[in-house]
């Protein structure tokens, strides 16, 4: 059988998660990193979920909640709530929002008979214990100041009501305070000094706006969504190159023939390990140089008489030096029994030089 784990907070403590469950629900993509940080597999973003009866409502149905519980008409009304305990420095918030005056305080201090009976004494006016009708008090109120995070907020998401952290209780109050402002459906006053700006900004600001419509965007959340997939023509780009690019040359110029590669004596090298020794034996980067061009020819002297004669006394010099050095190891040979052209040498030899092949 599949067991599921729905994660009520926004700050998600790591007891909630276990390896033996199979799928954790998560409220907002804020939860859902938390939840897989600590260690959860199967993660999905379902949405809160509250009783219906938690839900906007006009004017007309505002007014009527208002006369329900013996409210003023038309003053600016802030729901202060501590949970069923009553617990956290709910004495000094109440305090606070009254010597403010952005708003009047509506405390709901649950069973905690004590706390009420402080407050009254404090001069707090409107001040309840257990409440039963908590949709038709959130409908009488323009903002919700809280300080754990708890279900309640998500209540007032419901209803449409905007939400500040004041005055949180250590640990998770702390810590669900983060996570509201981070996903932005909740603000999280931490200066005292701030507490009026922030909440006539929520009142009847911007900011409350804002709020209602990131608040609204919760309970749209389809759980059967998947995220789209990249098209399956994107081709992933190729990973770049490591070689640099070549440096752009100017037409019409060739790449140098050469490249001077100074040696270890250029560096202050001495013995065997010198420029000499380098030049012989390349270095590895040898294969990266680009292949010397072979070299033209140089233009040869066009033919005519002075040329030919050049050659006529060239070849002469050769044979005649060649047919002496012949005749001094072998005696016996004559230029009767020479090659033909080795003969044909040697009578040029004779008219050039004037002495016999």
């Amino acid at each position: 059988m599949p067991v599921l784990t729905y994660l009520t907070d926004f700050s998600v403590h790591p007891l909630w998660v276990a390896d033996g469950v199979d799928v954790h629900l998560a409220l907002h993509a804020v939860p859902a990193a938390q939840a897989r940080a600590a260690g959860a597999r199967d993660v999905r973003v379902c949405g809160p979920v509250a009783d219906p009866r938690f839900h906007p409502v006009p004017a007309p149905e505002r007014a009527a909640a208002r006369a329900r519980f013996g409210l003023p008409p038309t003053a600016s009304l802030a729901l202060l709530v501590a949970g069923s305990w009553g617990v956290g420095p709910v004495r000094e918030v109440a305090r606070d929002l009254r010597d403010c005056g952005a708003a009047v305080p509506l405390v709901v201090c649950g069973r905690n008979d004590t706390l009420a009976e402080q407050l009254r004494a404090d001069g707090i006016e409107h001040v309840y214990g257990w409440v039963d009708d908590m949709p038709g008090l959130m409908h009488a109120a323009d903002v919700l100041v809280q300080n754990a995070g708890g279900l309640t907020s998500l209540e007032a998401f419901a209803t449409g009501l905007p939400v500040a952290s004041y005055g949180c209780i250590p640990g998770h109050g702390l810590t669900n305070a983060a996570a509201l402002d981070e996903a932005g459906v909740a603000a999280w006053i931490r200066d005292p000094a701030q507490l009026k700006h922030v909440l006539a900004e929520l009142i009847d600001g911007p900011r409350g706006l804002l709020q209602r419509e990131a608040a609204h965007a919760l309970f749209t959340v389809d759980p059967t969504a998947r995220p789209p997939k990249p098209p399956a023509s994107a081709a992933p780009a190729p990973p770049p190159s490591p070689h640099p690019p070549p440096k752009d040359r100017p037409p019409g110029r060739l790449p140098p023939r050469h490249h001077h590669r100074p040696g270890l004596r250029g560096l202050g090298g001495r013995g065997r390990h010198s420029g000499r020794h380098d030049r012989r034996r390349p270095g590895p980067d040898a294969r990266d140089r680009p292949t010397p061009r072979p070299r033209r020819p140089a233009p040869r002297a066009p033919h005519g008489p002075c040329s030919a004669r050049s050659a006529r006394e060239g070849a002469a010099r050769m044979t005649g030096g060649g047919l002496r050095a012949l005749r001094q190891w072998a005696p016996g040979v004559t230029a009767e029994g020479l090659p033909p052209t080795v003969r044909a040498a040697g009578s040029a030899a004779v008219q050039v030089k004037g002495h016999p092949a």
